[in-house]
């Protein structure tokens, strides 16, 4: 064999192009004689070797093959990457019914980790979850668990639903976040389809400094009133501070086309979160994401003041380069 004389018991110590010489031999164990110094190996018999490419993918821990789930049912999500050529902050949690599109949980989670997440109160044999990041390499990696069955585990009751609210509201208000929660929580299970629970919700959490359990919120929040810009703003908002700013643009493009100024303080935090992601693209020498924020931030009519007066001489500023 090429490459010094090994048998064809050994192991190749690198890769590359190797050559055999043919010994035949019979039950007796005689074999034809041993390949003289420098004689060339029979070139039929080259073979190109290489060590099996290790590809970066995820896989699911919990749940591992078929589940039977009760709607409003707490579960942990795990999942791991097999290999660790992922970027930070870049996976993406998402689920489908019945093989209906794909619906985003949450993002910004690592491409290693666990997640709490509430079953949704949907009958169905045919949950699916799907978790997907991205690779150093700009490849993107995604795992789906087996279908999952869901049963419903009461039908709505908006009264006591609107109840548990209004006492949540007031142990927020009071910085009595546990039973704050557990209130939300309870609201949810009453009516699955309580908007402003989730809204709600997802600013405890993200008051708590957990971004990536408060965007799940204010996107289930954006589901179930799809015409509400609130949610959409907060949602932007927490995207930011996850570092995913085309996410949040994208978001804020919705909030100002489903129309944020109706209301005083969501356009203010709209401008603010503009203004946020202007910031940073300045100091990233990004001119692009620098002329949308500002742009949008003067699209606000109700955007802050100084906020507007800070974009506006940026994009003069902006104009003035172009020249």
């Amino acid at each position: 064999m090429g490459r010094g004389r090994r048998s064809l018991l050994g192991s190749c110590p690198e890769d590359g192009f190797y050559d055999f010489f043919p010994q035949i031999g019979d039950a007796l164990s005689n074999r034809g004689p041993e390949p003289k110094p420098g004689q060339a190996a029979d070139p039929r018999l080259r073979v190109d070797v290489r060590q099996p490419l290790k590809v970066a993918h995820l896989e699911w821990e919990e749940p591992r093959g078929t589940a039977d789930w009760t709607g409003g049912l707490n579960v942990t999500l795990k999942w791991h990457a097999a290999e660790p050529d992922f970027r930070e902050h870049s996976a993406e949690l998402q689920y489908s019914v019945d093989g209906e599109p794909w619906i985003s949980i949450t993002k910004g989670l690592e491409a290693t980790g666990s997640y709490a997440w509430v079953v949704p109160n949907k009958d169905t044999n045919q949950l699916r979850l799907r978790v997907r990041a991205m690779t150093r390499g700009s490849l993107e990696s995604s795992a789906e668990t087996e279908a999952i069955l869901v049963r419903v585990a009461r039908k709505a009751n908006i009264v006591q639903a609107r109840a548990l609210y209004d006492r949540a509201r007031v142990l927020h208000a009071q910085q009595r976040v546990t039973e704050a929660r557990l209130k939300y929580q309870e609201a949810i299970a009453a009516w699955p389809d309580f908007a402003e629970v989730y809204n709600d919700l997802g600013k405890l959490h993200a008051e708590q400094h957990e971004p990536a359990k408060a965007l799940e919120y204010f996107i289930r929040s954006r589901k179930v009133c799809p015409s509400d810009p609130i949610p959409v703003v907060n949602a932007a908002r927490t995207e930011t501070e996850l570092g995913l700013l085309d996410d949040a643009l994208g978001d804020l493009r919705d909030a100002i086309a489903l129309g944020v100024d109706g209301d005083e303080r969501t356009s203010v935090l709209a401008g603010e979160t503009l203004w946020s992601i202007a910031k940073t693209a300045s100091l990233a020498k990004d001119d692009r994401r620098l002329r949308e924020s500002c742009e949008m931030i003067v699209r606000i009519r109700q955007a802050a003041r100084p906020t507007r007066a800070k974009a506006e001489q940026m994009l003069e500023w902006l104009r003035a380069g172009a020249k």
